[in-house]
């Protein structure tokens, strides 16, 4: 039974770096059809606000930011 379990696991790990090398490959071609410009201006937005908007949330044991 264990050693089922265990072939069955490495499979498991054999499967999913499969899938990320698949995944790897495929990000190299979708590069080009990305708009990086709207996706910069998005992470950029992330970046700003989201460190404030969990300063400022209620639930927030030290309010630094003054809200």
């Amino acid at each position: 039974m264990l050693v089922s379990m265990a072939i069955g696991f490495g499979a498991g790990i054999a499967i999913f770096v499969l899938e990320v090398l698949a995944s790897v490959s495929l990000l190299r071609s979708a590069a080009r059809d990305i708009d990086w410009r709207w996706l910069s201006r998005l992470v950029a937005g992330n970046v700003l606000c989201l460190p404030l908007a969990s300063c400022c949330s209620p639930g927030c044991p030290r309010r630094r930011c003054g809200c």
